[in-house]
């Protein structure tokens, strides 16, 4: 079995993939395309080993194991994130980040919490991609930095959104890039103006005024890098979240909250 190499930069973060059967590095390189643009060599190494049961993945002392022999994206791919949010050099918070019509919106929510659901509502109504995973601020100029890895999804996602069929398989997930969705990816700096909480149900949807320290405490908690030094990341957090609204979306169907979003956009 013939292996490949992918270099990438994830937030900022030189890394090498290597043992990546030659089809599926394809595969890989297709989903981290906006990851792949300026990498260098010689970063830091993520190793992928084949197991009986399906995929390891080695970084440094951590290890990944993925039942399935179609679950090498995907176990590429969680090594990649973890490596990327925990050595990145920026102010990073779990969160996804999209615009439209020169509103930068900022989604903060852990998994399950239907962040990457709503995200991809968004872009099937004209909304571009920055990140599905990290808000991230460079921490001398205050600018938002992009990190557009796929998003990540199960099958009730796919099922809802109409999105079955498209994207990839791995591990019993489906990856999917900006482009299965026909979605613009925006990479450019931004100021954020407006911080989404979500919160899931089954009722109508609503969308109500939250105060701005509502939404400056949820992506405090969802800090990837704040404990690095946490006077700082709470001045700079404020300070690039100053001018945002900041709004709490509950209950509803996905594409529904999404519309309900999509009309602060005008």
């Amino acid at each position: 079995m013939t292996a490949a190499s992918v270099d990438l930069v994830a937030l900022g973060v030189p890394l090498t993939v290597t043992g990546l059967p030659a089809p599926e590095a394809d595969d890989f390189r297709a989903l981290w395309r906006p990851c792949l643009t300026g990498a260098a060599r010689e970063g830091s190494r993520i190793r992928l080993v084949q197991t009986q049961d399906g995929w390891r993945s080695e970084f440094e002392d951590r290890r990944w194991d993925l039942a399935g022999q179609d679950a090498v994206v995907a176990a590429a791919g969680a090594a990649v994130n973890a490596a990327a949010t925990t050595r990145t050099g920026l102010l990073a918070a779990h969160a996804a980040v999209v615009t439209k019509n020169g509103l930068t919106a900022v989604v903060p929510g852990a998994s399950g919490s239907g962040k990457s659901t709503l995200t991809l509502a968004l872009l099937r109504i004209g909304w571009s991609y920055t990140s599905d995973e990290a808000f991230a601020v460079d921490r001398a100029s205050g600018e938002l930095c992009h990190y557009a890895r796929p998003v990540t999804v199960g099958d009730w996602t796919c099922r809802t959104l109409g999105l079955t069929g498209r994207g990839r398989r791995s591990a019993g997930e489906t990856y999917l890039t900006a482009s299965d969705l026909g979605a613009a990816l925006d990479l450019e700096p931004a100021t954020p103006s407006l911080v989404i909480l979500r919160t899931l149900g089954d009722d109508a949807v609503f969308l109500t005024q939250a105060h701005r320290m509502d939404g400056l405490e949820a992506l405090l908690r969802r800090g990837f890098t704040t404990h690095v030094d946490p006077g700082e990341a709470l001045h700079l957090m404020a300070d690039v979240t100053r001018g945002c609204d900041v709004v709490r979306v509950s209950g509803g169907e996905p594409q529904v909250a999404a519309e309900s979003i999509d009309a602060l956009a005008g």
